[in-house]
């Protein structure tokens, strides 16, 4: 659960470090001088060249194909007693059969993923038995692993130390930004605690 809560904290951060700060890095890619190179033919251009469309189709069919078969992988190298444990929780969950729609999708998802701690956690819920094996150690254990290291990059993002930071932090990923996009952040950017206090308008009685 920790991964949902650091992921669910981060997209917070980042919808706020966006709000501040999205508009400085849009103005930089606006100034950027950069030229393009066509690697065969050598031509040098001051705009990007035009996007082939059918290369883009091409590249993500590829991409889609390479994901499938990843997957069926993955599914082929699945231990048969997750297999039946996973068939056991989408039948006490399938929605056809009165089950919960929200549940069967977490579980599929998580078999998909190979999360066996997730799995296990329903067929606790559902009270199904699962033999559990010192294979299944391994399985958790790379899971867990995978997870620490998804964990440590969201935690090593600028919005991640942006929303974490004390103001001393802040006024860092400020001058971090700054240096990245060649721009003086506005003041009305900062956090509310590092804006200038704004002088009282004094009002005269009339007489």
């Amino acid at each position: 659960m920790e991964e949902e809560d650091v992921r669910a904290d981060l997209v917070q951060y980042i919808l706020d470090f966006e709000k501040r700060f999205k508009k400085y890095y849009d103005n930089e890619s606006k100034n950027d001088k950069s030229v393009w190179v066509n690697e065969e033919t050598g031509e040098i251009r001051d705009e990007p060249p035009p996007i082939d469309l059918d290369e883009m189709v091409r590249e993500e069919e590829m991409k889609r194909e390479e994901r499938k078969s990843v997957k069926f992988e993955k599914k082929k190298a699945t231990p048969a007693r997750l297999k039946k444990l996973y068939k056991k929780l989408s039948s006490a969950t399938h929605p056809d059969r009165g089950g919960d729609p929200d549940d069967f999708l977490l579980i599929k998802e998580a078999y998909d993923d190979g999360d066996l701690m997730v799995l296990l956690k329903f067929a606790e819920k559902y009270n199904i038995d699962y033999e559990f094996q010192e294979a299944d150690t391994d399985i958790i254990q790379i899971k867990s692993g995978k997870l620490e290291a998804e964990i440590n990059r969201m935690k090593s993002t600028l919005a991640w130390y942006w929303g974490t930071s004390d103001l001393k932090g802040k006024l860092e990923v400020i001058r971090r930004v700054e240096k990245e996009t060649k721009s003086t952040v506005k003041v009305e950017d900062y956090p509310e605690e590092l804006q200038p206090e704004q002088p009282k308008e004094i009002k005269l009685l009339e007489k």
